[in-house]
């Protein structure tokens, strides 16, 4: 379960309790998690970032020559679309 909250991603667990909260430094248009839950890829701006779910640790970032409103992982979740 997650929210977005003062531009953090609040990641909680089934009972509510906060499992992670991942600072984002903007306006968060769209979320999506792996299929195994172990990362999240956030989406704003023209940002688009991949951090690990559990811990809150950015794994990658990267600028986007568009204005980006949804993120998903492709099928075998190596790949963003």
């Amino acid at each position: 379960i997650w929210h977005g909250l003062n531009n953090d991603l609040t990641i909680r667990k089934a009972d509510g309790q906060v499992a992670v909260v991942i600072p984002i430094p903007f306006p968060t248009e769209g979320v999506s998690f792996s299929a195994d839950g172990r990362r999240v890829a956030i989406i704003g701006e023209n940002l688009v970032r991949l951090a690990d779910a559990q811990h809150g640790k950015t794994i990658a970032q990267r600028q986007l020559p568009h204005l980006g409103l949804a993120v998903a992982f492709a099928n075998h979740a190596d790949a963003l679309a």
